[in-house]
């Protein structure tokens, strides 16, 4: 397992749309859950809002179990508090590839496969418009190089698990 190093973790950041898009600063209070599933129904193409939310609910829950329990203690910290229980439905720590995080997420939204890639990449935007930069580069940091993507980076890997 390689961790994306500090510096790699600011770059991918640093490459991310300006923060603002929620209408959040960083020393505000969490972002309101209606905003944040509003801008995922808008980055991820959804039509219903049900759609959003359980989209939402199965990449919190897989990003919770993939994180150490001190970094999604920290992420949910900064969550609207309606979001805040999906990091931890499961057990920390999880160590598996970036096509099984996929996986898991597709079986837990009930979606297709190749639809969730781009949707979870939009939750991730979202999250990373949500919360503070310092914490983003944190959650990149703690992850392995390819989970990156998820963050706006280009894949790691040559065969996308787009494709």
């Amino acid at each position: 397992r390689r961790a994306v190093s500090r510096t790699a973790a600011r770059t991918v950041v640093a490459q991310s749309p300006p923060r603002g898009i929620l209408g959040q600063t960083i020393q505000e209070e969490p972002v309101d859950h209606n905003a944040f599933l509003h801008e995922v129904i808008r980055r991820g193409g959804l039509s219903q809002r049900s759609e959003a939310e359980r989209l939402t609910q199965a990449v919190l829950t897989t990003l919770g179990e993939r994180l150490v329990s001190r970094e999604r203690d920290r992420l949910a910290a900064q969550l609207p508090a309606e979001l805040k229980p999906f990091l931890v439905l499961q057990p920390p720590g999880m160590d598996y590839p970036l096509t099984r995080f996929y996986d898991a997420v597709a079986q837990r939204a009930d979606m297709d496969r190749h639809a969730v890639v781009e949707r979870t990449r939009a939750v991730m935007a979202v999250l990373q418009q949500a919360v503070s930069l310092g914490e983003i580069q944190d959650v990149i940091a703690s992850l392995p190089a390819e989970y990156a993507e998820l963050f706006g980076s280009e894949p790691v890997e040559p065969l996308s698990p787009v494709s």
